[in-house]
């Protein structure tokens, strides 16, 4: 009994003196402390109130919360910032968008040997099997976002992106492919519903772009978007003739807002979406136009100071052509997630 009592001691490090005890901290309180996701200071967990919010907004699990060590009575945690949750301006994504240059073509066919030159932020999934097709969008040069169910699939893992090139026939001779480091899912993500469906692959290190890759903003408003307004969908998903498309397709469609989306799924049963439309989510519609399978992953874009800006993420459509509006991740409500893994540090 005096030996396990004697291991805990040594287990725990504490050393009490009279009526108070002092742990053995990694850290010291009010110490700055960093993790792979953020950077913060030491504190009581009481004290860090905000560290739920802040988990749930990057998707992060207990274990990615760094612990310094325990104080007289709890643990001591790396705490990041408050104003980490509400940062708008001069936030990295902003910072990244400053730097990327305008490459809009805004003259000419859709449906030509310049389509990727249009949309130069589109990147087509390659498997390590056959019978999935996925896009995503370039916006780092070692990253490309895209929907979580395009990365959670049983035995089946993305190997590689191919870059700058609109006919896959041809991908040989036009695009750059680049090899996969890692994946990232959101961690609030279950495949049974359409809910959190965002999604990072990483990329290894490359650079010889050849001028024929240019990522996309993110946009960053928090506000909501007009009514009617203008939205671009790419992909490589099906159409009339083909199960999916050799030939990189645009299609344009129209911004629905929440409520408006939400009546329209009144009168639908889907058990993929049992809490309704929420407002992590973005509703796209017009007349005889959708999203297909195929075109999962791939991004819903605005051109913002003539820039293309990355508003949504192609998640579902709910009988493709049917008369309902299609669902899409809304970009805006993952903005601390995507800089969590794309810059920790907040350096750009």
């Amino acid at each position: 009994m005096c030996a396990t009592v004697l291991n805990r001691f040594l287990i725990l490090l504490i050393i009490c003196f009279g009526n108070w005890c002092l742990a053995d901290l990694k850290l010291e309180v009010n110490d700055a402390c960093a993790t792979q996701h953020y950077q913060g200071t030491c504190i009581s967990t009481s004290k860090c109130s905000h560290i739920s919010e802040f988990m749930d907004n990057l998707g992060l699990k207990s274990t990615d919360v760094m612990s310094c060590g325990y104080d007289i009575k709890e643990e001591v945690i790396c705490c990041p910032p408050e104003k980490s949750l509400v940062r708008s301006a001069n936030r990295p994504a902003e910072h990244a968008c400053e730097k990327i240059e305008s490459r809009l073509i805004t003259h000419g066919i859709i449906y030509d040997s310049r389509a990727q030159r249009r949309y130069p932020y589109m990147a087509y999934i390659v498997y390590n099997v056959t019978g999935h097709i996925c896009g995503g969008t370039v916006i780092h040069k070692n990253f490309i976002l895209t929907a979580a169910h395009c990365l959670d699939l049983p035995e089946v893992m993305p190997t590689k992106v191919i870059l700058g090139v609109s006919n896959l026939n041809r991908f040989e001779d036009e695009g750059i492919e680049v090899d996969v480091k890692n994946i990232h899912i959101y961690q609030n993500y279950s495949a049974f519903t359409k809910y959190d469906d965002i999604g990072l692959i990483e990329l290894v290190e490359y650079d010889d772009f050849q001028g024929k890759v240019n990522p996309a903003c993110l946009y960053t408003e928090p506000t909501e978007l007009f009514n009617g307004t203008e939205l671009t969908v790419t992909g490589w998903g099906s159409t009339e003739k083909d199960l999916h498309s050799t030939q990189l397709m645009m299609t344009k469609l129209m911004y629905i807002p929440l409520s408006q989306c939400n009546a329209s799924y009144a009168n639908y049963i889907d058990r993929r979406i049992p809490r309704g439309i929420l407002d992590s989510q973005l509703c796209a519609y017009a007349p005889g136009r959708d999203i297909c399978g195929g075109d999962s992953g791939g991004g819903v874009v605005i051109i913002d100071n003539d820039k293309y800006k990355v508003v949504g993420i192609v998640s579902a459509s709910i009988n493709c052509g049917a008369n309902l509006p299609s669902l899409h991740t809304r970009v805006a409500k993952y903005l601390d997630y995507i800089e969590g893994i794309i810059w920790p540090n907040g350096y750009v």
